[in-house]
């Protein structure tokens, strides 16, 4: 039995469990992933081999930083010694962890910190250009769109809409709560079939939840003559959809619990750039090679689960029986369907969707994952190679919908059919870039704090020095993707952002304060053509769009989580921050601008992706390292990484860079977090070698050769954090004698 029997409603919180068994795999245990998947699906039994240990410390040892500044404490950085340590229990007030992990000359392994914060570590400096904001106001409850089309309509007609509360649902959807060091229980190894349990437990606790604080618009809504079996109800966001006529639209938006009356408008296809998809696995292209020839196809399975590496495909029709959907012949790759119009009822009263929509959905899939092997089709090697999408054997749930309810049920479906990844390429709608939670960035945050990386299309409405993002893509938790030019016969690094493709900044309110375009809304650029995607009849089409740019980075992440599982780190690939952090470490902006030596560009994002392989093969030279840590950032807080542990990097550095990424639901009332790069390990008299403090939910310094045998130590600063909460950082160093792309 495959994975389209589970029941709706099942859903696993992934994030803290990776931290949880960072400290298993330090001291050496390995979980049990032997036990039954509660579908009936036995998952396959996968050992988590241990890690070696960190190279600058022993177990117990400690390194004292002297800081040299009054009022700045030393730093002791600790290194955990076993499970039954109690250090972290002891110390919660006064201590931060670092979890991460490390690859250096072709050897990796995994550490575990305890950082000394002190509570009076320096006061919060303001930045000095608040006056670049305006103070916020109080969004529409009505769309600007739904306003509009309000004007057009008879006082009868009946209006879809989505509707927003006010009260944001609470329920844990993670499976430990990363805020609270007391959380970090080293006795919870549950087999797949206990996880499951859980899951289920949540999405319960979270369904009632929704149900409840949505009780009170419900009957509102039956009062004025709306059948209750007409609205719709969610729970990833606290929201309801329905039809409404639209003379009862301006009482609707004066209910108190009401934010926000969003048009549930139709989605559009994506789908007009051009790319030779022979150069996806070549090194002057997407470069995805470097992950197959060392046999990660995206098919590893996953010891959390016990299922091997899915992707969600979020899309409108898809054609099923097409043979690159097979693992071999008769042996399908797709474990799961859903469909509005089978499974749930599509919006009544929009538009359906066109003629070339109706295989959109499987020319998306092929570019994420389609498998040309085992003698499914005819026709030339070459033919073969370029029929075959980038993770070529990860298995596939295809999710048919065509608007933003039913695109929100369809996530909430995903995930709670162990979607590793979801990837959606919609279009359509204004592209206002305003920050406002419309629903599905709500759902877009959900399914992130449940372990699942949705990776979206920027749109192809062009990008003329506004901010054009259509579709879905206005969501900061979400990675998004744009399309390059061609680049026909030239090198992969002489291309830029395709005429056609969506970008531009979202704007963000910080403490009440609402900066404009400050969040940048593109991630990543991918190729936007696929000349083989999979068609009616069993044929190939020859498609383009920023449509088929979102599947190849979801398959890239998929390459990139089955070299984490097969290289120990099953459980920290579950948590989708990982994936966003190090596919952002994949991009190197390169072409009419330039690089950058800090932030990211509003159009470009952080440029052009390629696969990188962390580690050997793919800087045979030698020297490099990557590293990558999860740092929880409070208020007025310093949290500060040392690059390699204590020490100066090695000589001959030509490429050094570090990212970090924190996530917010949407662009209203979110934090600040400042990255600065210092020499001499932050310590008396340290020099600053790169800064970012923009207001964005993403941090890039490129500092390049000045870091060769420096001491390089990363801070990080959270402002206006709200209290008594934190923000989960990660962050991804690396550094090369190269100064290739790769």
């Amino acid at each position: 039995m495959n994975r389209i029997s589970l029941q709706s409603g099942l859903l696993l919180g992934a994030t803290g469990s990776w931290l949880l068994a960072i400290a298993c795999l330090a001291s050496g245990c390995s979980s049990d992933v032997t036990g039954g998947g509660v579908d009936g699906r036995t998952p396959s039994p996968t050992a988590v081999p241990e890690g070696s240990t960190f190279p600058n410390a022993i177990a117990g040892e400690e390194l004292v930083k002297d800081s040299g500044e009054a009022g700045v404490p030393n730093r002791v950085a600790r290194r955990l010694r076993t499970l039954e340590n109690r250090e972290l229990d002891a110390a919660k007030r006064d201590l931060g962890t670092v979890f991460g992990l490390y690859s250096e000359g072709g050897k990796s392994g995994r550490y575990s910190w305890v950082l000394q914060n002190h509570p009076t570590f320096e006061a919060a400096k303001p930045k000095g250009d608040e006056a670049f904001g305006v103070r916020a106001a109080a969004a529409p409850v009505l769309s600007d769109e739904l306003a509009k089309r309000l004007d057009r309509v008879s006082e009868n007609e009946l209006v879809p809409v989505v509707v927003r509360l006010r009260e944001r649902l609470t329920s844990p959807m993670r499976e430990t709560d990363l805020s609270s060091l007391t959380s970090f229980d080293a006795a919870a190894v549950l087999t797949p079939g206990e996880r499951h349990e859980r899951r289920a437990l949540r999405i319960e606790a979270r369904q009632l939840e929704a149900r409840g604080k949505q009780l009170g618009l419900r009957r509102w809504l039956t009062d004025h003559g709306i059948e209750a079996g007409a609205i719709g109800e969610f729970w990833a966001t606290n929201a309801l959809s329905l039809r409404i006529p639209a003379a009862l639209l301006p009482a609707l938006s004066e209910q108190p619990d009401v934010a926000r009356v969003e048009f549930d408008r139709p989605l559009t296809s994506t789908g007009s750039t051009t790319w030779d998809g022979e150069n996806v696995k070549a090194t002057n292209g997407l470069n995805a090679g470097l992950y197959i020839n060392n046999g990660n196809l995206g098919n590893r399975v996953n010891p959390k689960f016990g299922f091997p590496i899915s992707i969600g495909v979020l899309d409108f029709f898809f054609n099923d029986a097409h043979p690159v959907f097979q693992h071999s012949p008769g042996v399908s790759k797709i474990v799961g369907k859903f469909s509005c119009k089978d499974n749930l009822g599509c919006v009544d009263g929009l538009p359906t969707p066109g003629a070339n929509d109706a295989v959109h959905g499987s020319w998306a899939a092929s570019a994420a994952a389609a498998a040309a092997m085992n003698g499914q089709i005819s026709g030339t090697t070459a033919d073969k190679r370029d029929r075959t999408g980038v993770a070529e054997q990860a298995e596939l749930t295809f999710i048919s919908t065509g608007a933003i309810s039913d695109t929100i049920h369809g996530l909430e479906r995903a995930v709670s059919w162990d979607a590793d990844i979801v990837t959606e390429s919609f279009g359509g709608g204004d592209g206002v870039c305003d920050g406002v939670d419309a629903g599905w960035e709500q759902a877009v945050y959900a399914a992130h704090q449940a372990g699942v990386l949705v990776v979206g299309s920027a749109g192809n409405d062009g990008h003329p020095g506004s901010c054009k993002l259509t579709g879905l893509s206005e969501a900061p938790s979400q990675f998004v993707v744009g399309a390059l030019d061609d680049p026909g016969s030239g090198a992969y690094s002489s291309v830029g952002l395709a005429s056609t493709s969506s970008g531009g900044g979202i704007d963000a309110t910080i403490n009440g304060t609402t900066f404009s375009r400050v969040l940048t809304g593109v991630d990543a650029l991918v190729p936007g053509r696929w000349r083989f995607a999979a068609g009616k009849n069993n044929t190939f089409d020859d498609v383009g769009g920023t449509s088929f740019s979102a599947p190849q980075a979801a398959g890239v992440a998929a390459l990139f989580k089955d070299w984490m599982i097969g290289a120990g780190m099953a459980n920290q690939s579950n948590y989708p921050g990982v994936l966003f952090a190090n596919l952002l470490a994949m991009t190197d902006r390169t072409g009419a601008g330039g690089k950058r030596s800090s932030g990211f560009d509003p159009d470009w994002g952080g440029g052009r992706l390629q696969s990188r392989f962390f580690g050997l093969p793919d800087h045979p030279t030698g020297l490099w390292r990557w590293e990558f840590a999860s740092y929880q950032v409070g208020n007025g807080a310093h949290v500060q990484h040392l690059v390699g542990g204590a020490g100066p990097e090695p000589a001959g550095i030509k490429t050094f860079k570090v990212y970090a990424v924190f996530f917010e639901a949407d662009g209203m009332d979110i934090a600040d977090v400042d990255m600065t790069v210092y020499d001499k390990g932050c310590g008396a008299g340290r020099a600053q070698l790169g800064a970012d403090t923009s207001r964005d939910v993403k941090s890039m310094v490129s500092i390049g050769s000045s870091g060769s045998g420096k001491d390089v130590c990363v801070d990080l600063f959270g402002f206006h954090v709200p209290p008594n909460e934190t923000r989960d950082v990660i962050l991804v160093a690396y550094y090369t004698n190269e100064t290739a792309l790769r």
